[in-house]
């Protein structure tokens, strides 16, 4: 679901909040699997 959300363009301050930390954490957490879901597309 999240990198659904980050690949769509749904922002890390939004993805964090709804996971319950910060944007930072979220980015740090979901950034690798968001990026190798980009490659593939």
């Amino acid at each position: 679901m999240v990198k659904e959300a980050a690949a769509s363009g749904t922002t890390w301050e939004t993805i964090g909040g709804s996971v319950g930390v910060s944007r930072q954490a979220a980015w740090e957490r979901f950034h690798e699997e968001v990026h190798d879901l980009k490659k593939t597309d």
